[in-house]
């Protein structure tokens, strides 16, 4: 039996992906890259994809305005759906600091803190392989200071309208005002939205 005459008859797997001008494209699903939390979230329909929002690890919003977070989860397969339309979302963004202090060579018996430098910051989506291999070199050049990372969860406010714009438009210089084309403030498809100039007058 011809192998080779079954394979071709075998459509492959496709998958929808944002490309670099953020259009929906279809490519090969095993050409896909696997990600470190694969959102498993059911999906309005076929061309609804989820991206996770810049500079977080656990919130994701859709072209269809929809925003999810697994932030509460331990095991990270489950999903919490946000209010949907005109309203308010917090996001938490992450920062992770690489920072160091001398070594000391004696026990401390002041509880005054030592002198801290800062070397390197990395945001939310940095590969902690990345993180982990430049502290390494750090350590391994200078065995007198003790090198480790900070991370801190950074507040902020945001909306729907604004989390798709951001994601799925874009970007124009001086263009940072959203407006709707149907008028329904409620309706955040990515192609309902518009990122026009912000005109100032002046009296």
């Amino acid at each position: 039996m011809n192998t080779e005459a079954i394979t071709d008859n075998i459509e492959p797997k496709l998958q929808f992906i944002l490309d670099e001008n953020g259009d929906l494209q279809q490519i090969p699903k095993d050409q896909c890259r696997p990600v470190e939390y694969p959102i498993k979230y059911r999906l309005k329909n076929a061309f609804e994809v989820f991206v996770r929002v810049n500079r977080t690890e656990n919130y994701w919003i859709s072209n269809y305005g929809r925003c999810v977070n697994n932030l509460n989860c331990t095991k990270k397969d489950k999903f919490y759906e946000h209010k949907q339309g005109k309203c308010h979302y917090t996001v938490f963004e992450i920062e992770r600091e690489i920072r160091s202090h001398i070594k000391p060579k004696t026990k401390r018996k002041t509880k005054k803190p030592l002198p801290v430098r800062t070397h390197k910051c990395f945001v939310a989506g940095t590969p902690v392989e990345e993180c982990n291999s430049f502290l390494e070199e750090l350590q391994k050049s200078d065995e007198k200071r003790v090198y480790f990372i900070n991370e801190y969860r950074l507040r902020r406010e945001t909306n729907p309208a604004e989390l798709v714009a951001e994601t799925f438009l874009v970007k124009y210089r001086a263009r940072n005002k959203i407006w709707h084309k149907d008028g329904d403030e409620t309706n955040n498809w990515y192609k309902n939205l518009l990122l026009l100039q912000m005109k100032i007058i002046r009296s």
